[in-house]
């Protein structure tokens, strides 16, 4: 008993792994109880100096584990962990608080600066409360990688209504990965029942009994970038040209893609007789679904088995919720870099 509860207290500090979205909520949620707690002592009295070191103990205590569990959370959607330090600016505005709360026998002429970080204190908390309670309805998701260009670019931030397994053939969809439950993005090709197989780089979908068919592709220009180092981990783009320098142009074919139902939306070509470009028939089981990249030539998607480093089937059960939304997106190594921000890019939709 007392080696398990040891363990899970450790497990409270600890910046490593990852952690679901359930322990967080109850992290968030108890971390903001505790703020409104702050600001309702500060408008009082404690009793005494034994009252005012507990009541501040228990506060800081309260607060120390909100990093670590965002960290883990951070790994879980695939971010670094650091970020989870920009909870100690919530923290210093809350024990601002605290220590003008403790020292309330000091009149307010004397110790002017009170009143501005008391109102600072209030904001950050009133923000965390704000930010909180979103994630009731929607939860965010980053992109890290290129293979759904172009029609999600690298440092995109997406917006991911709660858990909803209904989609449709076409949707782009938030999943956890079968085997490592790690957060992916791609769009939903075959539902169950259906059979989809790449041949020379098209999709072909249809049922057993029906056959398949190629699905229409038609020709839409190209697709032209920078060649250099994107995003927080500094990945090169994958080019139709060889031997690029920094700074270059780097390019693939742009095409529309129409399926059946009359969904139609862009992907990328790099060239012919890639390594994914032809596959075997698969057959979507009962209960999963069959997602591809829009970035054809850069997508390790369910065209390659979980066995061989790919995702192969998405149960139904691991989809967080269809993306429809970009709520923001930096082109740069760091979010704070304000001349990387995509301005045309925030808060647009994803049909």
């Amino acid at each position: 008993m007392l080696r398990a509860t040891a363990e899970t207290i450790a497990r409270t500090f600890d910046f490593s792994g990852t952690t679901d979205r359930r322990t967080y909520w109850t992290y968030f949620l108890f971390y903001l109880v505790v703020g409104i707690a702050c600001m309702t002592v500060s408008g009082t009295q404690l009793p005494g100096s034994l009252g005012k070191a507990v009541f501040t103990i228990a506060a800081v205590l309260a607060f120390l584990p909100v990093p670590a569990a965002t960290a883990r959370r951070l790994h879980d959607v695939g971010r670094s962990g650091g970020w989870a330090w920009l909870h100690v600016l919530n923290v210093f505005g809350v024990l601002a608080l605290l220590v003008f709360t403790l020292r309330r026998t000091v009149s307010d002429n004397a110790f002017w600066p009170k009143r501005p970080l008391h109102l600072f204190g209030k904001g950050v908390i009133l923000t965390l409360g704000v930010f909180t309670l979103s994630r009731v309805l929607w939860e965010p998701f980053f992109i890290p990688s290129g293979s759904m260009k172009p029609t999600l670019l690298v440092g995109d931030y997406l917006s991911v209504p709660f858990h909803s397994d209904e989609v449709s053939a076409g949707d782009v969809v938030v999943f956890r990965h079968p085997i490592s439950d790690q957060a992916f993005v791609a769009r939903v090709i075959g539902l169950p029942g259906d059979v989809v197989q790449m041949r020379d780089g098209k999709v072909h979908l249809g049922t057993k009994e029906a056959g398949l068919a190629a699905v229409l592709q038609e020709s839409d220009g190209s697709f032209a970038e920078v060649f250099e180092r994107q995003g927080a981990f500094g990945a090169l783009p994958f080019c139709k040209e060889r031997n690029l320098r920094p700074r270059d142009t780097c390019t693939k074919a742009r095409l529309i893609e129409t399926l059946p139902g009359g969904r139609s939306y862009a992907v990328l070509n790099v060239g012919d007789d890639m390594r994914f470009d032809n596959t075997p028939a698969f057959i979507v089981p009962e209960g999963s679904i069959f997602v591809l990249g829009d970035h054809r030539d850069n997508s390790t998607d369910s065209r390659v088995s979980p066995a061989q480093g790919g995702i192969g089937f998405v149960p139904l059960e691991n989809i967080v919720g269809p993306v429809h939304l970009i709520v923001f997106s930096s082109a740069g190594r760091f979010l704070w870099d304000v001349t990387s921000w995509r301005w045309d890019r925030f808060w647009k939709r994803i049909d």
